[in-house]
Parts: C-alpha cells; structure tokens; sequence
C-alpha cells in the first residue's frame, strides 16, 4: 500500500481505523455539526451502507429518488482525488440547506470522531469474523480506475496472512468498538447489531425512527422503507450504493458494478475461517476485547446492560 498521506496532522491521525491515503479523518473536527444531525459509524463491512439506507428511507419517506446515496449523505473522510482541498468538501457540505436534516456516514468513532451532545450518533456491529471474511473480499472489488488514481495496490494475501497483517494490526476493528461501547448508555447513542437487523429488521427500523425522533409516517410510507431497505432491493439497485463520483470530474466509480453488496448474511465466515484462523482469533480478541459482555455481545447481538 502506498504510503502517502493527505492530512499532515499527525495527532488527529494517530488513531485512525484505517490507514489509507484518500482518508481523511482529521476533517472530522473542521465539520461545522448542526443540531440533530445524525452519523452513522460503524467499522469496514459491519452494515454501514444498509444502516445508512435505513436513515435516509426514514428522513425521506421511502423515496428511490437519487443517484447514489453518499451524494446525500455524506462520507466526510473520504477525500475524491488527490490534492482535494478539505474547504471543497467543507463548503459542500455547509450548503446544504438548514431545512434538510443532514445524516453522514463515517468509520471513525471516538476519540477520533468528535462526540457531541447535539448530534445523534447511529452504530452498527457485526460479528468480528463476518466483518474480516468480507472485508478480505471487498477489497478485491475496488476499481482499476480508483486505485491507478491513488497509485495503489491491495496486495493479495492468503487469509491468515490478511488476518495478521490487515484485520489484527491496521483496521482498529476492536479498539473501535470499545470506544462505542463505553458510550453505549449516552442518550444520544444508539448501538445496533447487524445479526439483530437481520432477524427483525422492522423492529429495529422502528427503534431507529423513535431514536431519530422521526415524524409519523404512515403505513404506506412503511410499506416502502421496509422494501427499499431489504437487502434484496439494494442489490438489485446497487449503483446507488457503489461511490460513483469519485475523481476531479467525479466520474470514477470506486467499486466494480454489484461490489458493495455481496451476501449481507450472517455467519459467512464458517467458509473462510480455518482451525487454526479460529483459534488464533480468539487469542487476539480476547487480548484486546478484555470485557467478556462486550465480546459475547459483537459475536452474538442481542441486548445488553447500559
């Protein structure tokens, strides 16, 4: 991978969840937070995009009308094309009319993400095994374009050595989740887990709209946000979910056409994990998850103690 950097500040880096050169996570604390704005944070491949979908169908009633859902609501860390000035992002995003709730999608949680007591914040975990087994093949399925544009290269690991190399030691997976996890009884912070969106996701889209404080909707209305969120009808609509408008004249696609949403199931990674992957797993989650609750708690769901 290249080791470029496009934000100097080393402090605001230090702690980054994922080291590459079109992210740019110190931005987060140059965004101007209006009240009642709603982040979506969540690590690489927990439900982030589905997450993200489930907010913008509840803000806007069960409409299909846009191109690409991180056009309305926004990815603030990552950077377009090299050399993209942090104000044009800024600017963008500050123009957006203070009659339209905002909603931004990020990997970032504390303390690189500011936490602040007018802002909703949505997290979705995923079991740490699922989450690695995806990600392995996510990173597959970045464009030629987008990555001759970065000069880079994601080298093809064997498993194990993706493991160690990647998921151990550069995504944060599980320092990430414990900075959420001691938020976990603020009130403006609500916890989600991906194998409980897929058992009853109506329920958990009603205890998104109370959290948001969404106006009523009505059953009509319903009927739409549940189709619209179902993971069949984002795969078969996934060009609104695969970063279209990257490059100074945002037209390279980030991902290959049908990338972003691959299975969307639980327990996938029975087909990629080894004996040996397991056991090896397990030595380094419970080294750097000591809290037994919130292991058990990313690796099953289901509810837990605030």
């Amino acid at each position: 991978m290249a080791s470029q950097e496009i934000h100097n500040n080393e402090n605001e880096n230090e702690n980054r969840p994922i080291p590459l050169p079109y992210f740019n996570f110190g931005i987060l604390n140059r965004v101007d937070w209006r009240n009642n704005d709603i982040v979506v944070s969540s690590g690489a491949k927990c439900g982030t995009t589905w997450t993200l979908q489930m907010v913008f169908q509840l803000l806007n009633k069960g409409s299909t009308d846009y191109k690409d859902l991180l056009l309305e609501q926004p990815w603030p860390e990552f950077v377009e094309y090299p050399g993209q000035p942090e104000t044009e992002l800024l600017e963008r995003w500050s123009s957006i009319p203070i009659t339209k709730r905002r909603a931004f999608k990020t990997h970032a949680g504390p303390p690189v993400l500011p936490i602040l007591p007018h802002v909703k914040y949505v997290v979705t975990a995923r079991n740490p095994k699922d989450a690695a087994t995806s990600l392995f093949h996510f990173m597959k399925v970045h464009s030629k374009e987008f990555l001759e544009m970065w000069n880079l290269t994601f080298p093809d690991l064997p498993p194990n050595i993706y493991m160690e190399e990647f998921f151990f030691k550069v995504s944060r997976f599980f320092e990430f989740y414990s900075g959420w996890w001691n938020l976990r009884s603020h009130p403006n912070v609500l916890i989600l887990h991906f194998d409980d969106l897929k058992k009853n996701m109506n329920e958990n889209l009603i205890t998104l709209a109370n959290f948001l404080e969404i106006e009523p909707i009505s059953e009509d209305c319903w009927q739409k946000i549940r189709e619209h969120c179902s993971i069949d009808w984002m795969r078969t609509n996934g060009e609104k979910f695969e970063l279209t408008f990257a490059g100074k004249q945002n037209n390279i696609h980030v991902i290959n056409p049908g990338g972003m949403i691959r299975k969307g199931v639980s327990n996938d990674h029975v087909n990629f994990f080894t004996p040996e992957m397991n056991q090896r797993f397990q030595q380094v989650f419970e080294q750097k998850v000591p809290d037994p609750k919130l292991r058990h708690w990313l690796e099953f769901g289901g509810n837990f103690e605030k």
